[in-house]
């Protein structure tokens, strides 16, 4: 009787075992494991997503000693590449540099600033094609669209409207 119980033990670990290794891949089982989980909602704008880009942009403004002076960035190229690299397309970031910011005695002031999103405002999240999004809220209207190189949302357009 005792070697029959001690190999319905052994079975029923075994049984556990594999059953706990085969769930370890499935995501729906498994909430520490969101690898696939991620891999489909990246291709998802989310209302952190938003936050997180306009705050980039909200913070090159919010970086300004009372003349004006950018601490962070010390070249307009430096800002450029800074804004291509980590928020808008290449092309924005140029634009978006040369129509706010200029560079006066080896010091970047900005010559504007441009309605900015509020976080705690509401918004209006409208998708325009696969992996392109229209957020528009108050007078500003940006675009996202999902760069499949850096592997993250960039801004690709920005609107002000009157």
């Amino acid at each position: 009787m005792k070697k029959i119980m001690f190999l319905a033990g052994i079975v029923v670990l075994m049984m556990v075992f594999f059953n706990l290794k085969e769930d370890k891949n499935d995501p729906k089982l498994n909430a520490e494991m969101n690898n696939t989980q991620i891999n489909v909602n990246q291709h998802k704008l989310d209302q952190a997503k938003i936050n997180e880009l306009a705050s980039q942009i909200k913070m090159l403004f919010d970086d300004v000693d009372t003349r004006g002076h950018v601490y962070v960035h010390q070249s307009l190229g430096a800002l450029e590449n800074y804004l291509a690299a980590n928020v808008t397309s290449r092309e924005l970031a140029k634009n978006f540099v040369e129509e706010h910011f200029i560079n006066q005695n080896g010091k970047i002031i900005y010559k504007s600033k441009p309605f900015l999103f509020d976080y705690e405002k509401n918004r209006t999240v409208r998708e325009l094609e696969n992996n392109t999004y229209s957020v528009k809220q108050n007078n500003v209207v940006l675009t996202f669209k999902y760069n499949n190189d850096a592997n993250a949302w960039r801004i690709v357009g920005i609107a002000y409207l009157n």
